[in-house]
């Protein structure tokens, strides 16, 4: 990491604010603000911006972030164990993928006056409700074209309603703007470049959630922000380009157990395919890889993603067998023999094929790393002395997490919540076996797609929430698409509506029947509305589920074990500033 920066604020040229009160011409500009812990993170550490009192009051909605991601991946090796030219992109959540959460401290007093927990996940659930044309998301902030969590499984023919997975719909053209690739250079080895995103900083006290006014930076004694940077398998994925393999199959849209969740590589032309091997003999240890003829097959070949130490799996007629790349040279202007590691113990046939494996990713081989960052801040300068006294009101939300046992048919969720001025609960659903290790989720955006009601194995039956000795609503309701779906998104939008977020979308109808969730699934219960507010400090609220069976196999036949459960509770809350001090109202 590079050393603290000794003038963190740099001014930029001044800019009219937009819908603010009349001001004098100039009295406002762009402030850049760089960490004061240096300028390059990896995955795990914390960027640190200050805000000082002397900024004195900003306009939110029109400050942001700027990251310059690098594909950082085969770092710090040049052995033959070394995984290099990955094809990576931004997780479903573009660049805001790479922030696992936010603290926002006063830097005069010390106090902790927001923190929001998986800020990533709960940014990819608002994007794929909030919005109905992603250009803007794409072209500023690194998401993919299709940002829906699930589509149906599409080549199983029966029971498509109750299949739905991880959604694998972007193909190479959808993905430009998201991804984090090797390039070549002149002597045709890779090397990386960074790419610049931007995004507002969507928090409480910045008012994401919240009418438009002005931030007192200067009452609150400047600020101090923390951003925790994810783990690589929720910030980045590994493209997904075509069908999923199953034995020796190429055409049935599943994953099994032995294909690693489908971590797979195109042919490099973006048309779906998997690569196809051949010339594999009995005692040999190499096999051949074709292209289109009048292709440049070095480039097509870093495109794919392989390279001397890279992990695959070659599957067979006798099944599938795992070796690892030693070697690797160009044949002929459109073929490239691969030598592995050892023999393979019989011939290749039409049915062969080859993928990376995810058992050879480790921390060195997989990586991001954030090459500079700033903070644009839209300095407004009001004209007249700040207010000794204020209290400033923002909406900002607490996340309380539980574990859904496997075999528990009957779960009642105990919500801890002491804000007295709550507004909305979101409630989603993760599965740990592809969310809990940083590196499973690679490929299958796990962490962004979560686990819906009428998925094979899950068994919802209905929901209900307890507050305040009462039923909300007076009757259970059952979550699944054949079930009472339109309760559930009914449910949803008004939700949505308490927190100021006009939902125009409720799952896409492009490459999926409606009859499954595409969006993320979430069950959610309005507190207040219309200006009101909901007192969760003696309601001891609860959301009781109930289950039909316990948690059984999936739509790829791998058994399920606990379900995550994440209750997002939005409320409004209070910073008092006075001349004693700040004091925080929840």
């Amino acid at each position: 990491m590079s050393n603290p920066v000794a003038n963190p604020i740099v001014e930029s040229s001044t800019k009219p604010v937009g819908n603010a009160p009349v001001q004098a011409q100039g009295q406002s500009k762009y402030v850049s603000i760089v960490p004061e812990n240096g300028q390059n993170y990896r995955a795990g550490q914390k960027i640190i911006y200050n805000l000082e009192p002397e900024l004195g009051f900003i306009k939110a909605r029109d400050s942001y972030l700027v990251f310059d991601v690098l594909n950082n991946s085969g770092r710090n090796t040049q052995t033959a164990t070394a995984q290099k030219n990955l094809k990576l992109e931004l997780g479903q959540a573009g660049i805001s993928s790479l922030i696992k959460r936010v603290n926002i401290y006063s830097k005069h007093s010390g106090q902790l006056l927001e923190s929001l927990d998986n800020y990533n996940q709960w940014c990819h659930t608002q994007f794929q409700y909030e919005h109905d044309d992603t250009t803007n998301l794409q072209n500023l902030e690194g998401c993919p074209k299709y940002i829906e969590s699930k589509c149906s499984f599409q080549n199983v023919a029966s029971d498509i309603a109750s299949r739905s997975i991880n959604n694998n719909k972007n193909v190479m053209s959808d993905v430009e703007n998201n991804r984090l690739s090797a390039v070549r250079n002149d002597n045709q080895n890779a090397t990386y470049t960074s790419t610049r995103f931007i995004t507002p900083l969507r928090c409480g006290i910045f008012r994401h959630w919240d009418d438009e006014k002005l931030v007192p930076v200067l009452m609150l004694g400047g600020l101090r922000i923390e951003i925790e940077l994810a783990p690589v398998g929720e910030a980045l994925t590994m493209h997904y380009s075509g069908n999923r393999r199953v034995g020796g199959s190429v055409t049935a849209d599943a994953v099994t157990a032995n294909n690693s969740q489908g971590h797979l590589f195109g042919n490099g032309n973006g048309s779906g395919q998997i690569m196809q091997v051949s010339n594999v003999a009995n005692g040999n240890a190499t096999f051949r890889l074709n292209f289109p003829a009048g292709v440049d097959t070095t480039k097509r070949l870093l495109a794919t993603g392989l390279a001397v130490g890279n992990m695959v799996r070659v599957s067979l007629p006798g099944g599938a067998v795992d070796k690892r790349i030693v070697s690797m040279a160009v044949q002929g202007g459109n073929s490239v023999t691969v030598t592995c590691d050892s023999n393979f113990g019989e011939a290749s046939n039409a049915g062969s094929f080859v993928h990376l494996l995810i058992s050879s990713l480790t921390a060195q081989s997989v990586d991001y790393l954030i090459t500079n960052t700033e903070f644009r801040l839209l300095k407004v300068s009001t004209g007249q002395k700040p207010m000794a006294n204020m209290n400033y009101e923002f909406t900002t939300y607490d996340l309380f997490k539980d574990t859904i046992p496997t075999s528990q048919l009957n779960f009642n969720q105990e919500v801890t919540s002491i804000a007295s001025k709550a507004l909305a609960m979101f409630t989603v659903f993760d599965d740990p076996r592809y969310t809990a290790n940083s590196l499973t989720s690679l490929g299958s955006n796990a962490v962004y797609a979560g686990v819906s009601a009428g998925e094979v194995g899950v068994n919802f039956n209905d929901v209900v929430y307890f507050i305040n000795n009462k039923m909300m609503p007076l009757n259970a309701y059952d979550p699944n698409p054949k079930g009472d779906k339109v309760i559930t998104l009914n449910e949803v939008v008004k939700a949505w509506s308490s927190i100021g977020v006009q939902c125009k979308s409720l799952g896409s109808g492009e490459f999926a029947d409606l009859d499954i969730y595409t969006n993320r699934f979430m069950i959610a219960r309005q507190l207040a509305r219309d200006g009101s507010v909901f007192n969760l400090q003696n309601a001891e609220p609860q959301i009781r589920l109930t289950f039909t069976a316990p948690r059984g196999v999936d739509a790829h036949n791998i058994a399920r074990n606990n379900i995550n459960m994440l209750s997002y509770v939005f409320s409004k809350q209070i910073i008092s500033i006075s001349d004693s001090g700040l004091e925080i109202t929840k």
